[in-house]
């Protein structure tokens, strides 16, 4: 019983021991379908961008980061163009999972990466919409 409890304390990493080069695997250059995904490895800071583009053209483009929060702990910051940047802080972080959530932002209410292994990165938003839950779910491929 005592080694079982010490493996599962042993296999979840608090968000708090966190540090950013533990999301290092989230850096390159990535796409799936009509939306692309680059991130700079800044050694404690992330810097990402993302575009969707459909008929040549820019549909959606967002700006981000991970890096230390103004309060402390670790947090996803997204920028969309004409709105104020929101903050998710890191949650949870275990296996190659980092959870950011922000419940008061209206959606999406948390932001996932994970390392899904050869250079692959899967991302998902989710949360509520007047009250009914919502996601969506990308599983970025390394770009040729």
């Amino acid at each position: 019983m005592k080694a079982l409890l010490l493996a599962v304390l042993l296999a979840a990493t608090p968000a708090a021991a966190t540090t950013v080069r533990d999301l290092a695997w989230m850096a390159g250059d990535r796409s799936v379908g009509d939306v692309h995904e680059v991130w700079l490895d800044g050694g404690d800071l992330l810097l990402g961008a993302s575009v969707t583009v459909m008929d040549g053209k820019a549909v959606e483009r967002e700006f981000m980061r991970v890096g230390h929060a103004p309060g402390g702990g670790i947090a996803f910051f997204a920028e969309v163009p004409g709105q104020p940047v929101t903050v998710f802080m890191l949650k949870s972080f275990a296996h190659g999972r980092a959870v950011f959530e922000n419940p008061t932002h209206d959606f999406p209410q948390r932001v996932i990466y994970w390392n899904a292994g050869r250079g692959k990165v899967g991302a998902r938003i989710e949360g509520t919409i007047q009250g009914e839950p919502h996601g969506q779910e990308w599983l970025f491929q390394p770009a040729p």
